[in-house]
Parts: C-alpha cells; structure tokens; sequence
C-alpha cells in the first residue's frame, strides 16, 4: 500500500508523515506534485527514524497503475461538498481490499478538492 501526499508545501510535515509510516510500517511514501523539497533538514529532522522512508520517496506528477485509491477528506459530503458518504477508518480496516492501493492525503491548506475525491474508489472522513 502506498501513502500519496499530494502537493506538500511544508518539508517537515512530509518528514512527520514518513515518521508515522514507519510507526505502522508503511514504506511507500509517493510524493504527488510535491511544493517543497522532500530531503530539507526540516523534513529529515522530523521524519527521526524514519530518514530511509524519504529517501525511497517517489515523485510523480499523476497517479497511474492503481487498483484502488482511498481519498482523505475531514469534510463529510454534503450538496456543497462530496456526493458520497464517506466512511470511517474502522470501515475502511474491515474491508478486503485487492491489488495495487493507494491513500491520498490532500493539500495541508485545502485538502483534496471534490472532483479528485470523485475519482476515488472509496473515501474517508
């Protein structure tokens, strides 16, 4: 499973992420149109332990070869926001999900906006 964060503008919140995925033992961080550079002293700082993780991070420009994308929202849908119903951590741990998967985790500022969420196969709040 992959952990895609997508147009980071903040170093450190990148290292705070792969210091999180190692926690849990995720490796695969993909940096998605990434605002600021992954390897700043910042960023290695906060990732502690976890420096192997940023060095392994790949950048794409666009999502490809993905069975399945879990987009991230603290938003639940409404008429202004999502026409889904997104569903809960819990949920998403009870499902059995196949293949090549991928988590999304939207812009510090604004988070994923709604016609990226709409790509998605399944959406948490």
């Amino acid at each position: 499973m992959d952990i895609i964060a997508q147009e980071f503008k903040t170093s450190g919140n990148i290292g705070a992420i792969a210091r999180i995925m190692k926690n849990f033992e995720f490796e695969n961080l993909i940096l998605l149109n990434p605002k600021c550079n992954h390897l700043e002293k910042e960023s290695l700082d906060r990732a502690t332990h976890a420096k192997d993780i940023l060095n392994n991070a790949k950048i794409v420009k666009e999502l490809k070869g993905y069975d399945t994308l879990i987009g991230t929202t603290a938003k639940i849908g409404t008429d202004y926001n999502l026409n889904r119903t997104p569903i809960t951590p819990e949920e998403l741990a009870k499902l059995n999900i196949k293949g090549k998967v991928g988590i999304i985790i939207g812009r510090e500022n604004d988070g994923m906006h709604n016609k990226e969420l709409e790509m998605c196969d399944i959406v948490v709040n």
